[in-house]
């Protein structure tokens, strides 16, 4: 389904999101006015990061996956799931320029501006690391919970989970 969209035909997107009330990352950011428009009541989390840190982290996390290719044997789920990856990421997202620094900080930056510019604020919640639970929970009408935030899917445990080296 994905894949698809990615190539430019239609989404059944109440097909594709059957049994799920959210879409975080990717694929589904790249078609964030899709989905908004779709979903006129859907809140929409913008995570705002360090433009720099933000493509350090991506140079040393999915960048690897984007640029190799799967094992020979690797089933054809993960085969069309990579070929979309780099479609959409590599190509429509990042012009096939992931690598300039320049040009993919600019491209993130864009994204940023033009969500925060499309959105209705009633909708919209403008988030950063390390806000924590209260703006979460204030914004989805949720108790803050007890537990402390969770911090997962950083740069060491991404790496580790798909078997890369640590970042020297």
């Amino acid at each position: 389904q994905w894949l698809a969209r990615t190539e430019g035909r239609p989404l059944a997107w109440d097909v594709v999101f059957e049994g799920y009330r959210a879409t975080v990352d990717w694929p589904g950011a790249a078609f964030w006015r899709e989905l908004v428009a779709h979903h006129p009541s859907a809140r929409v989390i913008l995570s705002l990061r360090d433009a720099d840190k933000w493509y350090d982290s991506v140079m040393n996390t999915i960048y690897n996956s984007l640029v190799t290719d799967p094992p020979e044997d690797a089933p054809e789920h993960v085969r069309t799931w990579v070929a979309m990856a780099r479609k959409l990421i590599l190509e429509q997202t990042f012009d096939g320029r992931l690598e300039d620094r320049a040009h993919a900080i600019a491209v993130f930056e864009a994204h940023n501006r033009a969500v925060q510019e499309a959105v209705p604020r009633e909708r919209l919640l403008v988030y950063e690391p390390g806000d924590g639970w209260e703006p979460l929970c204030r914004f989805l009408g949720r108790p803050v919970p007890s537990d402390d935030f969770p911090r997962l899917n950083d740069t060491a445990e991404f790496r580790a989970r798909i078997g890369l080296p640590p970042v020297a």
